[in-house]
């Protein structure tokens, strides 16, 4: 661990015990358990400015008012520390082991689901004036454009044509939609269990104000595929479930979503990752 990150952790651990490197191998960013006399926090390391800045304003800024609107159950780590120079961030360490790689109980897996729209909710409703004067169709089809551009070599010129397709058709139900804040990786990867059942969302790096359904693409093409009831107890925590109108749109932004995966995991080479992006791609007609 580089030592000029460590030492904004010092004030805060005391005596440094046990250093952990605990990153994912995409390497987008690089996550560090330091465990010290006086207590054990997470120091996290940004690549990107972006990333760095919208995780900063989550922490520094939506969390502490989401809070008082939670369950007692759902938490999210505290901001201790930053270093903006070095896009550095110290937060509470929070145990629980991510939530796709536990084995539950169903019933446990429902609560999970419930706890974690209930989260989602209290989030996209905290009151936001959206400052951003681009439509959220005109957002969509800028993002669309960019990423049939950075797939070429990656997906054939047919599967593009089809993902463009299946996009743009759904893009005008999107007219009048409003922002709200989103977390915008919102998977089961994202959520602690700890052994008394309680869920902590982590990971803010991706958030910023979207329209609300982007948090719930990566569940509807992933584990609600299979799983309808996970996706039912999701929903009842959150409060209301989809309008066709919503669903259809859903699909077609889950497209764009399944193209950014594939192009995505390309480029870092996460073989697994890609593959589910191909997955969704044929689930949604859109690849072979």
């Amino acid at each position: 661990m580089p030592g000029r990150l460590l030492e904004t952790a010092l004030p805060i651990v005391g005596d440094v015990r046990n250093v952990r490197d605990v990153s994912w191998e995409h390497a987008e960013s690089t996550v560090w358990v330091i465990e010290g006399s006086r207590r054990t926090v997470v120091v996290k390391a940004h690549r990107q400015r972006r990333k760095f800045e919208q995780e900063y304003t989550a922490y520094s800024d939506w969390l502490p008012r989401l809070q008082p609107a939670l369950p007692r159950e759902v938490r999210t780590p505290e901001l201790l520390a930053a270093d903006e120079s070095h896009r550095v961030l110290v937060l509470t360490f929070e145990p629980g082991d991510p939530a796709e790689d536990v084995v539950l109980p169903v019933d446990a897996e429902r609560r999970v689901h419930r706890l974690a729209g209930r989260f989602l909710r209290a989030l996209h409703d905290l009151p936001f004036d959206d400052p951003d004067d681009l439509p959220l169709e005109d957002a969509f089809r800028q993002r669309l454009e960019a990423w049939l551009a950075r797939s070429e070599g990656i997906v054939s010129g047919s599967v593009a044509a089809k993902v463009k397709e299946r996009v743009s058709a759904a893009l005008p139900a999107l007219a009048g939609a409003r922002r709200v804040r989103c977390h915008r990786d919102f998977t089961a990867r994202n959520w602690l269990v700890d052994a008394q059942g309680g869920v902590t969302v982590i990971d803010f790096e991706h958030s910023r104000p979207d329209w609300r359904w982007v948090d719930l693409e990566r569940l509807w093409t992933g584990p609600w595929r299979q799983r309808p009831d996970l996706r039912e107890a999701f929903l009842a925590g959150y409060g209301t479930g989809f309008t066709p109108e919503a669903e259809a749109l859903l699909a077609g932004m889950a497209a764009l979503g399944a193209l950014s995966t594939v192009t995505w995991a390309r480029e870092h080479g996460d073989e697994d990752f890609e593959r589910h992006g191909w997955e969704v791609l044929a689930w949604l007609g859109c690849a072979g």
